[in-house]
């Protein structure tokens, strides 16, 4: 395996250059972060880390875990990074991979963790650990979040004309299932039953210049620069997140209800319908099913966010359950 070896600094360049092509073109949660600059990142590389690349970074890698190598990994013993993927070619997954590790060197360096601490996380290499969760806790906040912010661009776009209750409801469940995750990594790595450990925004910041904060996104949607639902759910997340994880299951499970109540209707009819006609019956009732389940998500919303809840629909009607 041939593999460019970069210095550290050209190595900084790339993934800068690889996660600024997230923000391009400039998507409204882009606007509300802040991914760092060059000179961040060339600083926070440049220090005397060693980055390993080439066969000895493969061969690393491929030793810390036979079975599934990661991309790139740090060792805090020698404070080196060594990086599997090809450097000169790095892409947004390559470019967060490194991000990642140099979050760790980063940590180490500035001396975040004492030493006799980095020494029981270098021992304890499970991942069931209190020590990993903490040492994981501003690395994998910032791979959590990066990739719902790479997400979110997808939801700012208006609805297509002529969405219907179906097409809105998804919407709807799809961007607070974006916002759960996001929310979810803003808490804290969490291992098993171990205390989550919520990323330091500072030692972010500090190291590399990244600001995600969850609350920056939320902030920026509620002003209504992507839209009026957006702004709509942004501004009510502290309201809606409690039943965020239930509404999908409500959705599924309302709409599963309803079609055995028709099952049970079609059956009851006898030899009075035959095989085509109740195949006609059910395909209509399929539409009222997804109505009901439909209904029953924005009564919900309702509940918790009053009257907004119906800007959220087509024609700013809330769905009603369809009588059968």
């Amino acid at each position: 395996m041939t593999v460019a070896t970069l210095t550290p600094k050209d190595m900084a360049k790339k993934a800068f250059a690889a996660m600024s092509m997230l923000s391009a073109p400039p998507a409204e949660c882009m606007r509300a972060v802040t991914l760092g600059d060059s000179s961040k990142f060339e600083a926070a590389a440049g220090f005397p880390a060693k980055i390993v690349t080439g066969k000895d970074g493969e061969a690393f890698c491929k030793k810390r875990n036979p079975k599934n190598p990661p991309n790139a990994c740090y060792d805090w013993s020698t404070k080196k990074l060594y990086v599997r993927f090809d450097p000169a070619k790095m892409d947004g997954g390559g470019a967060a991979t490194f991000v990642h590790e140099l979050i760790h060197a980063c940590e180490q360096h500035s001396n975040s963790y004492p030493t006799p601490i980095i020494d029981a996380i270098t021992a304890l290499l499970p991942n069931n650990t209190p020590e990993r969760a903490m040492l994981e806790r501003n690395a994998t906040y910032f791979d959590r979040a990066l990739n719902q912010l790479k997400a979110l661009p997808a939801y700012e776009k208006p609805l297509p004309a002529g969405a219907d209750i179906f097409d809105t409801t998804r919407w709807i469940l799809d961007i607070i299932a974006a916002f759960q995750a996001y929310d979810l990594a803003e808490q804290g790595f969490l291992i098993d039953k171990a205390p989550p450990y919520p990323p330091n925004h500072k030692d972010l910041k500090d190291f590399l210049g990244i600001d995600i904060a969850f609350e920056r996104v939320l902030k920026h949607y509620a002003t209504g620069a992507a839209g009026e639902r957006l702004a709509i759910l942004a501004g009510h997340w502290k309201e809606i997140a409690p039943i965020a994880p239930a509404l999908e299951g409500l959705y599924e499970k309302t709409e599963r209800a309803y079609m055995k109540t028709v099952d049970a209707w079609l059956a009851a009819q006898g030899p009075g319908l035959s095989a085509a006609e109740k195949k006609e019956h059910r395909d209509a009732k399929e539409e009222e099913a997804i109505l009901a389940a439909a209904a029953q998500v924005a009564e919900y919303l309702e509940m918790v966010i009053g009257p907004e809840a119906a800007k959220l629909y087509p024609g700013g009607q809330l769905p009603r359950k369809p009588g059968f």
